[in-house]
């Protein structure tokens, strides 16, 4: 079965932010930035149960994760 996995626009900008921060901290840039991570996250449509239910799972169907 495959699931949505929705992505918002303010967590883009946290990836975003947290790259930038790691890359500035490291020195150097990362392999894979983080368009590599959203791609990553998007394997959850195939996988989701490797992540934890959110808090505010209870107040949805279907289940959210983090």
């Amino acid at each position: 079965m495959k699931y949505r996995v929705i992505i918002t626009p303010h967590a883009v900008e946290d990836l975003r932010s947290a790259y930038h921060y790691i890359s500035r901290q490291a020195r150097r840039r990362l392999p894979a930035g983080h368009k590599g991570a959203r791609r990553r996250i998007k394997t959850l449509a195939h996988h989701p149960k490797r992540c934890p239910l959110a808090p505010e799972s209870a107040a949805f169907h279907p289940e959210i994760r983090e």
